[in-house]
């Protein structure tokens, strides 16, 4: 699709997805079944491989990107092509396959994501160049300039597609990525269709509106998540509708980054420029020209002269001093370079924890790894009633009961979700609240938008929307006296006459 004007142009062909992905209802699955199936006795050599090529990624100490996707896309193809002639996935449908695919991509990448996102120069100069040339325009850059219609400004929307892109950096596995691009996209597709009164948006419609959004977002290290996106999300799996909307933010960061005075509408090119320089951005800048780390290269040679000076001055003076004072002068010198070590030592060691904790994600991921590990070493047997029984030794009379563990247990997993976000957050460990139960399946409260509905459902990559991070199988289930349980005064729903003796601020969840 091109731009009447042809300055938009989309590399995918097709045309703008109207609804939902087509195809048969998912198969419920979660992250949690995938370890499940991978802590069956059975796959114990497959987790072996899976360890073992984490432990070994990077080993090289030379950052190639592309040789890392490479590698990565193979190895997720080989393990995936075991997982349908393996003993542990014995009668397992298409659906449950697939979805075991989604959850070795989202561990994998979860682990491997500190050695793979944005670790390369060209990623951090892109980024740099993206973000610098973003928070410029958008200081003079307005809708008409991209003949974007009166009715198509809607601040509301816009604002929300603005924060589900802030998202993408959020979360480490691709598809989560995608998902974050995809309702950005969906959220201003649906704006357009709406205001356009129920008609397909195109190219010509969408594009412009998307850029603006992308212009006033300005995410941190987007250029990266999208190298990212591409390098890492399985190839059979970025296709249809994902495959659209993440060529078109392509696009836009493209057109930002390469934008000149042409590309707008009544925009002179001394204006455009004086606008560029005000904001100390040159407009013909190219992202090979930027340099990385000046400042912190210039450093240690300021350090290094500082600290020769110093030594002279030292070496100088201490010609003139006796000996005890030229030996307290050695001791306070070692004490000074071992305080120094100390303090590097505990800054590395904070380091580590700040990016190993990152997000309620990590610690799942870390307690589901704990689980498996502990299950290789004999088994982890659960407390709980339910915990091993199959649909056939159900009946009627166990409904009661194992709706009431079903509902404590979901509050327990909200308040330990929240509390380990907050705790995350005091720590300093970075987006410990970005974390949401229902991330690839609903939108939180918060995130429902003004005028009390979202402009966009939560995008289904592909049919698997149902495929998220699901409750911790650890969770207790309902103390049946409610003496000592501290959620037995909250209530799912309304039951009977247990609502008249709860607490009522509960009572409609």
């Amino acid at each position: 699709h091109r731009h009447c004007r042809g300055r938009w142009v989309v590399v995918a062909t097709g045309t703008m997805a109207e609804g939902g992905e087509s195809g048969s209802a998912a198969t419920p699955l979660t992250f949690q079944n995938f370890l499940e199936k991978m802590r069956h006795p059975s796959a114990s050599e497959l987790v072996k491989s899976v360890k073992s090529f984490i432990s070994s990624f990077g080993s090289g100490g030379v950052v190639d990107a592309e040789a890392d996707s490479a590698r990565i896309q193979e190895f997720l193809t080989t393990t995936e092509g075991a997982f349908r002639g393996h003993p542990a996935w014995r009668g397992a449908s298409d659906d449950e396959l697939d979805a075991s695919g989604e959850g070795l991509e989202k561990y994998l990448m979860t682990k491997l994501h500190p050695s793979t996102f944005a670790v390369t120069g060209d990623d951090k100069r892109a980024d740099k160049h993206l973000a610098r040339r973003a928070a410029a325009l958008r200081t003079f850059i307005r809708p008409e300039h991209l003949d974007i219609p009166a009715h198509f400004r809607v601040e509301t929307s816009w604002r929300l597609a603005e924060e589900e892109l802030a998202k993408v950096n959020h979360f480490k596995a691709p598809r989560d990525k995608l998902v974050c691009v995809l309702n950005t996209c969906r959220i201003v597709n649906n704006l357009l269709n709406t205001a356009g009164g129920n008609k397909p948006a195109g190219a010509d419609d969408f594009l412009p509106v998307l850029i603006y959004v992308v212009l006033r977002a300005n995410p941190p290290f987007l250029e990266s998540n999208l190298r990212y996106i591409a390098r890492f999300r399985r190839e059979n799996r970025l296709r249809s509708e994902a495959a659209y909307f993440y060529t078109n933010l392509v696009s836009a960061a493209h057109f930002l980054a390469s934008c000149d005075h042409a590309a707008f509408t009544n925009l002179d090119a001394d204006v455009f420029e004086a606008h560029m320089l005000a904001e100390g951005v040159d407009p013909k800048q190219k992202p090979d020209d930027i340099e990385l780390g000046e400042e912190a290269a210039a450093a240690p040679e300021r350090d290094a002269s500082r600290a020769s000076r110093t030594t002279q001055a030292a070496s100088t003076s201490s010609e003139a001093v006796s000996e005890p004072l030229r030996r307290e002068n050695a001791r306070l010198r070692a004490e000074l370079e071992a305080a120094k070590r100390s303090l590097e030592e505990k800054a590395a060691f904070v380091a580590r924890v700040r990016d190993k904790w990152r997000s309620v994600d990590d610690v799942e991921v870390e307690g589901a790894a704990s689980l498996a590990a502990e299950d290789e070493r004999g088994g982890v047997p659960l407390p709980y009633k339910f915990a091993y029984a199959r649909a056939d030794d159900l009946q009627i009379g166990d409904v009661p009961e194992l709706l009431a563990g079903y509902k404590s247990l979901a509050l327990q997993y909200e308040a330990l979700t929240r509390g380990a976000a907050a705790m995350l957050e005091d720590l300093g460990g970075g987006d410990g609240g970005a974390r949401r139960s229902g991330h690839l399946q609903g939108a939180s409260k918060d995130e429902k938008g003004a005028g009390g509905r979202r402009e966009a459902e939560v995008a289904d990559v592909d049919g698997l929307a149902t495929f998220a991070p699901g409750p911790s199988a650890a969770a207790s289930p309902a103390n049946a006296a409610g003496a000592e349980d501290p959620f037995a005064g909250l209530v799912i729903g309304r039951t009977s006459d247990a609502t008249s003796t709860r607490d009522a601020t509960f009572a409609g969840l």
